[in-house]
C-alpha cells in the first residue's frame, strides 16, 4: 500500500498517496496538533488554521508517512519538518511546566530530567516574594522592510516572491529606492506580488506611494491579506459564474456570500473581489462574477478572505479607498481624503491593533515632529490575530483600456509586527479613552491640544506674544471693495495698514473692520480707521474679538484714486486692558431730522465718546447719543445732546456709561447749510 508522501511545492504542502493528490495547501495556513504525536500510536493531525482549528485536512499514523524522498518520518524528523514549514503549532491542553519535558524524554532525551526540578511550578495565585521565578525579557518588534535598493528592469526586492504575475503590457523596475510599476494599456492586465513572509497579530504597514497620473481604469492596491491558494485552476461556467479548484478547501455552504479576491487571471477574466455562490464539492469553489466571457480556463490566485485594503483608484489624487475584511465579510469601502499621490506622493500607514484599524498618512517632506493624521478607521470586520497576512501589491487595469500608461511608485515599504499588550496600572484599571491616564508634562512642547477643560493655575506663560497674520497682501486698491470673511482665533487683535503709494485727485480711503458672530451671515462694525489720504502706517488699538469671522470694508473716494496698501493683523491671547470700539461715519445727514449713524457694538466698554466735525453752517445741527438693549429694535437717549460749532470739532465723553449693547447718534435738531466732516462714536 502506498504511503502518504509529504513535499513542499511553491510554499505549499503537497501530500500524495501514489499518484493521487490528497492535499495541496499553503504551508502558512497549516498547523498541527502536537499532542497527537505523543499518543500510544503517534498520529499526524493537520488542520487549516485560516478556517479554525476544528477543520482537519489530514490525519494519519506517523509511521505511515514519509518525506519527499520516501524516508519514513520519526517523531523528531516530523517535528523538524513542521517547525520549518508550518505556520503554527497547536497543543490542545496545557501541561504543567514540570511535565513539559516528559514527552521529549520518551524519545531518549533523558538528560532533560534535571530541568523539571529547576523550573518553578505554574500557579494561578499571586506568587510569594521569595518564590522561584523565571527571568523574562520582552521580545523586540519584528520589522521587515523592502528598501527596493537594487536597480534594474524586472528587479523585485527579496521581501517578495521573485516570480510576480506580470500581465500583458505591464512592466516593472526598481530605481532610486523605489519599485515602479508601469501599467500599460491592456484591459484586465495585472501585476501581482506577494511577500515571502506572513505576519500575525498587531502590526503596522507603512509605505510611500506616488502616481504619475490618476486616470480611470488604472488601479493599485496595497494590502495585508491572507493567501487562500496560488496557481489554482479555474473554469468559466458562464459570464456570471466561475469555478476555482482548490483541493480540500474546507469551505462549506455556510461560507456562501463571503468574498475574496480572484487575481492573476492572465486577462482571461476580470480581476476583482467576488462572493462565493456555492460549494459544488470539497475541491471546488464557485464564485459569482460579472462581465466575464461565457467560457474559458486558466489559473488564478485567491487571497484576501481576510484583508486590509488600500486602493488607489479613480482620477482624484487626494483620494484612497480603504476597507477591512474578516472571514469574507467587509465593512464597505470608505473614500478617504489623503494628502496626494502626485509628485513625491504621501506616506501611508495602516495601524492594526487587534481591536481596531486606522488609515493614516503624512507628507513625505521633513518635519520637526511626527504629523501622521488619521484618515479612516475600522472597528469591526477586523482580521483575527491568528490569521497570517501577507503584503500584496496588486495593479490591475479596468475592463476598458486605460488611455495611457500610469507609473505607480512604492518606496519605504515595511511591516512592523509588535505585541499588543494592554497595561493596567493599579488604581487606574479602567484606563482608556473614557478614563485617561493623568500625565504631567515636565518640559517640551504640546503641538496641538483639541480641548482643555480646566486649567487650575498657570505659573508662567508666553501667551501674550502676538502672532502676525497677513490678511491682505500689498496691492493697489482703486475701487471700493469688501474682503471675504476671514476665520479668526485668539482673544483680541490689532490691525495695521501700511500705505506705500497714493495717487489721484483728492483720494480718500475709509477702512472699517467688521465682525460676524454667525460665521459670516450677519456683520457688525467694531472699528473704523481715521480717513487715509497719504502714505504711512495706520494702526488700530487692541480690539477684543467678539465674533468668529472678520472682514474689511474699504471705501475709496476722489478722482482716479489708487492706494497701494496691505493689511496685517496681530493675534493676541490676552484681553486688552482698554477694550476700544470705534465708528467714523460720514453717511448721517446732519440737515435731516432723525437721520442716524450706523450702530456700534460697545459691549464691554465703560466710557463713551461722541465727536462731531463740520465746516460752515447756518444753523448748527445737534446730535443725541442713543443706546439699545434689544439689538436695535428700540433706542433710548444717553447723556446730553451735542451741538456742532461751525468749522470746528466738538465732543463730549460720558464716563459713567451703563454699557448698552449698541449705540448710535441721531440728528435731534437739523442743521441748515451745513458742510459735513465726520461723526465719531467710541466705546472704551
Amino acid at each position: 500500500m502506498a504511503q502518504p508522501k509529504f513535499s513542499i511545492v511553491n510554499s505549499s504542502l503537497e501530500i500524495k498517496v501514489g499518484s493521487t493528490d490528497v492535499l495541496f495547501l499553503p504551508t502558512i495556513n497549516l498547523s498541527i496538533n502536537s499532542q497527537s504525536l505523543y499518543q500510544t500510536i503517534p498520529r499526524i493531525e493537520i488542520f487549516n488554521s485560516s478556517q479554525g482549528s476544528n477543520l482537519t485536512v489530514f490525519e494519519g499514523n506517523l509511521s505511515d508517512c514519509t518525506d519527499s524522498t520516501g524516508t519514513p518520518f520519526t517523531l523528531l524528523t516530523f517535528l523538524d519538518f513542521a517547525s520549518i514549514y508550518f505556520g503554527t503549532t497547536s497543543v490542545t491542553t496545557t501541561p504543567a511546566v514540570g511535565g513539559a519535558t516528559s514527552a521529549l524524554q520518551v524519545v531518549g532525551n533523558t538528560s532533560l530530567n534535571s530541568i523539571d526540578s529547576k523550573l518553578p511550578a505554574l500557579s494561578n495565585n499571586v506568587p510569594e516574594p521569595n518564590s522561584l521565578a523565571l527571568p523574562t525579557r520582552v521580545a523586540g518588534q519584528n520589522i521587515q522592510s523592502a528598501g527596493f535598493g537594487s536597480s534594474g528592469a524586472s528587479v523585485l526586492d527579496d521581501m517578495f516572491v521573485q516570480t510576480p504575475i506580470v500581465g500583458t503590457g505591464i512592466s516593472y523596475n526598481q530605481t532610486n529606492g523605489s519599485l515602479n510599476i508601469l501599467t500599460g494599456t491592456t484591459p484586465n492586465s495585472e501585476f501581482l506580488a506577494r511577500s515571502t513572509m506572513s505576519f500575525k497579530g498587531s502590526m503596522r504597514l507603512r509605505f510611500n506611494i506616488s502616481a504619475s497620473q490618476r486616470i480611470v481604469n488604472n488601479n493599485l492596491q496595497v494590502s495585508l491579506a491572507d493567501l487562500i491558494g496560488e496557481n489554482l485552476a479555474f473554469n468559466i461556467v458562464s459570464s456570471t459564474l466561475v469555478d476555482v479548484t482548490l483541493t480540500a478547501h474546507g469551505f462549506t455552504a455556510s461560507n456562501i456570500g463571503q468574498s475574496m479576491n480572484i487575481a492573476g487571471l492572465g486577462e482571461v477574466g476580470i480581476p476583482n473581489r467576488y462572493a462565493i455562490q456555492s460549494i459544488p464539492n470539497a475541491n471546488t469553489i464557485r464564485f459569482t462574477v460579472a462581465g466575464w466571457p461565457v467560457s474559458g480556463t486558466g489559473t488564478c490566485t485567491l487571497f484576501g478572505y481576510n484583508q486590509i485594503k488600500n486602493l488607489v483608484t479613480g482620477i482624484t489624487a487626494t483620494q484612497m479607498t480603504f476597507d477591512s475584511q474578516r472571514n469574507g465579510w467587509a465593512f464597505g469601502d470608505t473614500i478617504a481624503t489623503i494628502n496626494t499621490t502626485a509628485g513625491i506622493g504621501t506616506m501611508i500607514v495602516n495601524e492594526m491593533t487587534g481591536r481596531d484599524i486606522f488609515l493614516m498618512d503624512a507628507l513625505k517632506s521633513s518635519v520637526l515632529s511626527p504629523n501622521f493624521a488619521t484618515k479612516a478607521s475600522r472597528y469591526e470586520n477586523i482580521p483575527e490575530q491568528t490569521t497570517p497576512l501577507y503584503v500584496f501589491i496588486w495593479n490591475f487595469n479596468g475592463t476598458v483600456a486605460p488611455v495611457s500608461t500610469t507609473t505607480f511608485s512604492l518606496s519605504s515599504l515595511s511591516v512592523e509586527n509588535f505585541a499588543n499588550v494592554p497595561i493596567y496600572i493599579q488604581g487606574f484599571r479602567a484606563n482608556g479613552q473614557q478614563n485617561a491616564q493623568p500625565v504631567t508634562l515636565l518640559s517640551g512642547t504640546l503641538n496641538s491640544v483639541a480641548t482643555v477643560t480646566t486649567v487650575n493655575s498657570v505659573t508662567s506663560a508666553t501667551l501674550a506674544t502676538p502672532t502676525p497674520v497677513a490678511d491682505i497682501v500689498s496691492a493697489a486698491l482703486i475701487t471700493s471693495t469688501t474682503t471675504a470673511a476671514i476665520t479668526v482665533a485668539g482673544i483680541s487683535y490689532s490691525v495695521n495698514i501700511p500705505v506705500t503709494a497714493v495717487t489721484g485727485t483728492n483720494p480718500t480711503l475709509d477702512v472699517t473692520i467688521q465682525e460676524s458672530d454667525d460665521t459670516g451671515t450677519n456683520w457688525f462694525n467694531v472699528y473704523t480707521f481715521p480717513r487715509i489720504t497719504a502714505t504711512g502706517i495706520y494702526r488700530s488699538p487692541a480690539i477684543p474679538l467678539k465674533g468668529n469671522r472678520i472682514r474689511y470694508v474699504q471705501t475709496v473716494g476722489g478722482t482716479s484714486p489708487s492706494f497701494t496698501r496691505s493689511t496685517n493683523r496681530l493675534v493676541m491671547n490676552i484681553s486688552p486692558i482698554n477694550a476700544i470700539s470705534q465708528l467714523i461715519d460720514r453717511s448721517v445727514v446732519l440737515t435731516t431730522l432723525n437721520s442716524v449713524t450706523p450702530s456700534l457694538n460697545v459691549q464691554g466698554a465703560t466710557n463713551l465718546q461722541l465727536v462731531m466735525n463740520i465746516g460752515v453752517t447756518t444753523i448748527a445741527p445737534i446730535l443725541q447719543l442713543e443706546g439699545s438693549e434689544d439689538n436695535g429694535l428700540t433706542f433710548y437717549a444717553i447723556g446730553t445732546p451735542l451741538t456742532a460749532v461751525a468749522s470746528s470739532t466738538v465732543q463730549f465723553t460720558l464716563a459713567t456709561f451703563m454699557n448698552a449693547q449698541l449705540v448710535r447718534a441721531r440728528v435731534a435738531t437739523a442743521g441748515t447749510v451745513t458742510t459735513m466732516g465726520y461723526v465719531l462714536i467710541k466705546g472704551f
